[in-house]
């Protein structure tokens, strides 16, 4: 049976019971049907805000409290967290009360002490009750109280924040690895995307597009294409070994039309001084399309 409970110190009007003590839980066996020899165990969860700490010295010693109760030696664990310091404590008792009829009899009340280096603070554990049979039954008397059946414990709650954090901690670390091998191994996509060679030469000529057009940006335009072509190659294409290039890049055979007059427009517009270069706004639209339908084929989606 879990009770919380109400502590009393008055030591600082500072100092608040709820701002030290996070959770205070007793369990406590069920308090009849016992008998001479029995032993009851008293649970104590009890957890506490750092740098307030349980002094264990305080905890009973080991020995018979009366004649008829015995004190087993405590058990305490402890476990730390983040704010806080959690004890669970088991004390044990045996009893050697020979009753001639049912009874009830009383386990004292214990007083631990709270530390934090510079101040002691008392907490009471309140004393228990429970009741006492005899072996062999010879009435039962009216004044004590007889318990029925009664319901299970409830479990005890346990922190989870401490769990919680360390369940994120290590999520953020799985999530940081995930993206790093990946990172490694194919880099990070999008950008990939974006600095391929006619992705690169499709964002300059979509510039000179908006500029007005002069013989000296067509020709910007027309080299600038020639070089998304040497990137994708590895190596110089020409009109006389374009057919190299559509063996290496099949992809892009289905442009062979407009890659072969780009060629020849280029031929006319450096090689042919006699000959202006068409350096109409049509021109450069042109070209803008072509390099749309070749970033296309390079990324796939086409």
């Amino acid at each position: 049976m879990h009770f919380l409970l109400v502590l009393l110190w008055v030591l600082s009007p500072q100092v608040q019971a709820g701002t030290i003590i996070k959770r205070m839980e007793v369990s406590n066996p069920r308090p009849f049907g016992h008998v001479i020899g029995d032993i009851l165990q008293r649970r104590i969860n009890l957890e506490l805000a750092t740098p307030y700490q349980l002094d264990e010295g305080s905890l009973p010693e080991a020995g018979p409290l009366s004649r008829w109760l015995e004190m087993r030696a405590p058990l305490v664990r402890t476990r730390h967290s983040r704010g806080t310091t959690s004890y669970e404590i088991l004390l044990s008792y045996q009893t050697f009360y020979l009753a001639e009829r049912l009874e009830s009899i009383v386990i004292p009340s214990l007083e631990l002490l709270l530390g934090n280096g510079e101040r002691i603070l008392p907490l009471l554990v309140p004393e228990w009750s429970f009741s006492v049979t005899p072996l062999a039954a010879r009435g039962i008397d009216a004044s004590v109280t007889v318990y029925g059946l009664r319901p299970d414990h409830p479990p005890s709650t346990l922190p989870v924040t401490p769990h919680v954090y360390r369940i994120v901690g290590l999520s953020v670390c799985l999530l940081a690895a995930l993206l790093y091998f990946v990172y490694a191994c194919w880099g990070i996509p999008f950008l990939a995307r974006r600095n391929r060679p006619f992705a690169v030469t499709f964002r300059h000529l979509r510039k000179l597009e908006r500029k007005p057009v002069t013989d000296s940006r067509y020709l910007d335009a027309l080299r600038s294409l020639h070089g998304a072509f040497n990137l994708t190659a590895g190596w110089t294409v020409l009109a006389g070994n374009l057919e190299l290039f559509f063996i290496d890049h099949p992809e892009f055979a289905s442009l062979r039309t407009a890659i072969e007059t780009l060629f020849i427009q280029s031929r006319v517009a450096f090689f042919e001084p006699r000959q202006q270069p068409a350096s109409d706004a049509d021109s450069i639209q042109n070209l803008v399309r072509l390099c749309r339908r070749c970033r296309a084929l390079e990324r796939g989606t086409v």
